[in-house]
């Protein structure tokens, strides 16, 4: 049994003294009070007891000397008053006075200087236990002869409360024997053991246990608070299957995945593979082709005629076409097994442009297009970055190849290269018919093509711009475009960092790098 378990154990024992010893002490302190107030009216009870017990003996005494009264004997009444004072069953007489009827006393035996004073006149506490005196006239009709006062002492605490403090005594042991035992067994029984029930149970709830029943019956709060355990409990166990149920399915789901996932990997691995294959097996026929095509395009201004000339340029073309297919295709599975390489040196951009501006230039004479390289913001201030000066220049000739392509007759791209704070940035503008929204998410897409026609001009497998992508992320740099001014044509912008002074030696060189990129770092 854990600590904790042990502690809340020894605070629900707890609960139950303190519950038993409130009750028994209230019903102390009740049976105290109530024995106070039963002891109370016993002494009322006796002083009213004593004082008609004065009243008779008055009487009596009175009685008693009447005939002597009557003769006005005084000795005879002296005598006869010390007879009555020892002959008096309390013993608490002190004295008796005989008096006339103009208040003269006439005989008196005892001290009655002390008691001066009436019962009705005197205070409650006197009353009870000091001395006071009654008086009984001696009358016969309508003639008075004179009075007896008879005058009584002190009374001891333990004689005036000795009656009083047993039925106070015997009123509390009632009390705490029968009543708090009773209070005691009933609170136990209806609040202790039901609370002491619901922690066990919250307990067990606790400790993963569901069957939970407390069978409580009670329509007050003690059995609310039972029955929400109970609602609790069935509610616990209910999401629990529902759970269990659900990750059971979701774990079933997750082996079709994996087998789909893994299926798909052989899949891609195949496909991969495959353009492998017929990239590598079409690049030894293609190199040969293009080795003839040049071969005749070098020779056709001397030897072939007009005709001729038209069907080696178009072999050229063709060639040319098929070559940059392939090439593709073969970045394309270097992509997908996370073998390409760059190398990474000081390469300055600006030169890289104007390099691409001219060949591409060159090539857009075949399709009536111009190509203006825009004035760089320092023409004496190169714009060193951090590149594969090949990848770079790849990227720059599917930009140029694809404005050039999609660019009507007559229409002009242009180039730009500027620095952007600490970033070179290269911008390709064509005034084509631009990118449908609905085709922009797919711009950047393995074999995303935008234009799904067989127009010869425009065809392409759609893998160009998302190797340049690629090829961006990896010189830590961004491939993006928008619209042309108006609208009209596309602004592809090709964004590279600059190298600081830092990284540039005094001879103009820096660090030289090789990085392979991945597919899935991109």
């Amino acid at each position: 049994m854990s600590s904790t378990s042990v502690a809340r154990e020894r605070k629900s024992r707890s609960l139950a003294l303190r519950f038993v010893r409130m009750t028994i002490l209230g019903q102390a302190l009740f049976g105290v009070m109530l024995g106070l107030g039963a002891g109370a009216y016993v002494v009322v009870s006796d002083y009213r007891a004593r004082y008609v017990y004065m009243e008779d003996v008055a009487g009596a005494m009175a009685a008693s000397l009447m005939p002597m009264v009557i003769d006005r004997d005084i000795p005879a009444v002296q005598g006869q008053l010390g007879i009555l004072q020892s002959l008096a069953g309390r013993g608490d007489i002190v004295g008796i006075e005989f008096s006339d009827t103009s208040g003269r006393v006439l005989a008196t035996i005892g001290d009655l200087h002390t008691v001066d004073t009436s019962p009705a006149s005197t205070p409650i506490i006197d009353r009870l236990f000091g001395p006071h005196s009654i008086r009984h006239h001696i009358a016969i009709g309508d003639v008075h002869y004179g009075s007896v006062r008879l005058a009584f002492g002190e009374r001891s605490l333990i004689e005036t409360l000795g009656a009083a403090m047993v039925v106070a005594l015997l009123v509390t042991l009632s009390v705490v024997l029968v009543s708090a035992l009773w209070f005691s067994w009933l609170t136990v029984r209806t609040v202790i053991e039901p609370i002491q029930a619901i922690q066990t149970a919250a307990r067990r709830l606790a400790d993963g246990k569901r069957d939970i029943f407390l069978g409580l019956k009670r329509n007050d709060e003690i059995g609310l608070l039972g029955d929400s355990i109970e609602n609790l409990a069935q509610q616990l166990q209910k999401g629990e299957a529902e759970l269990r149920d659900a990750l059971r399915d979701a774990r079933k789901a997750q082996i079709g995945e994996a087998r789909l996932r893994k299926k798909t990997e052989e899949e891609a691995q195949l496909k991969s593979d495959f353009v492998a294959v017929i990239a590598h097996e079409l690049g030894t026929p293609l190199s040969v082709v293009t080795l003839y095509s040049d071969v005749l395009v070098s020779s056709r201004e001397r030897e072939a005629d007009e005709d001729s000339a038209e069907v080696i340029d178009g072999i050229a073309a063709a060639a040319s076409r098929l070559n940059s297919i392939v090439n593709d295709l073969l970045d394309t599975a270097l992509l997908d097994r996370g073998v390409m390489r760059i190398t990474m040196k000081p390469v300055d951009l600006a030169e890289v442009v104007r390099e691409a501006a001219k060949d591409a230039a060159r090539l857009s004479d075949t399709h009536d297009l111009r190509v203006d390289l825009g004035a760089p913001d320092r023409p004496d201030r190169p714009l060193l970055v951090h590149a594969d000066r090949v990848r770079i220049r790849q990227i720059l000739d599917n930009l140029l190849s694809n404005a050039t392509k999609y660019s009507p007759t007559g229409s002009t791209v242009t180039v730009r290269a500027f620095r952007d704070n600490d970033d070179a940035v290269i911008q390709v503008e064509d005034q084509g018919p631009g990118i449908p929204h609905a085709s922009r998410s797919r711009v950047f897409q393995m074999f995303g093509r935008l234009d799904h026609s067989d127009n010869r001009d425009t065809a392409g497998l759609g893998l160009g711009l998302a190797i340049s992508a690629r090829i961006a992320q990896a010189h830590s740099g961004t491939l993006g475009f928008e619209a042309g001014n108006g609208g009209v044509g596309t602004v592809f912008t090709l964004s590279i960092p600059l190298l600081s002074t830092d990284e540039i030696n005094p001879q103009g060189h820096g660090p030289s790098t090789v990085k392979i990129i991945k597919e899935a770092e991109v």
